[in-house]
């Protein structure tokens, strides 16, 4: 863990082997993304309408 000056703490990983780069892969593209690529990716994926509607109802919030 990293804290910064307001408070926020983050991850941070390296490993020798990932080079701080993640496989995902864009349709049109062959290589490899960056950290941040990465995480902005996971972020829209999380995101993204079509897939939440897709999610276990289970895993919803309870009004």
């Amino acid at each position: 863990m990293v804290a910064t000056d307001n408070g926020v703490s983050h991850m941070v990983y390296e490993s020798p082997s990932l080079n701080k780069t993640m496989v995902y892969k864009h349709k049109f593209s062959c290589a490899p993304m960056s950290l941040e690529g990465q995480v902005a990716k996971l972020i829209d994926i999380a995101s993204d309408e079509k897939n939440l509607a897709h999610m276990y109802i289970g895993w919803g919030p309870f009004i």
